[in-house]
């Protein structure tokens, strides 16, 4: 059952990452973008490590005005170290 957590979670991840990287591709082409609140959403529920990544290495809402992302994305972060935590509390490995 853990590894199925851990594929979904990762998965989940993934597709955080590529929202992320499919609006800072449609935002240089000029293109239709994914909302903010899509984006942040994905990032406070359970994304936060993806949506780091894609903040870090596509550069991606990285400006001074946009810094609520960041945060976002570290309330996910912290959001998963909490379910992850309540999970081995429940179901001890």
């Amino acid at each position: 059952m853990t590894i199925y957590l851990l594929l979904t979670y990762f998965c989940w991840n993934c597709l955080v990452f590529i929202c992320y990287a499919y609006d800072k591709w449609q935002a240089k082409r000029g293109g239709w973008r994914v909302p903010e609140k899509v984006l942040l959403r994905q990032a406070v529920f359970l994304g936060g490590p993806g949506a780091l990544l894609a903040i870090f290495f596509l550069h991606h809402k990285s400006s001074s005005q946009k810094s609520y992302f960041r945060w976002a994305a570290l309330a996910g972060c912290v959001t998963s170290l909490l379910v992850a935590y309540a999970y081995s509390c429940f179901y001890p490995l």
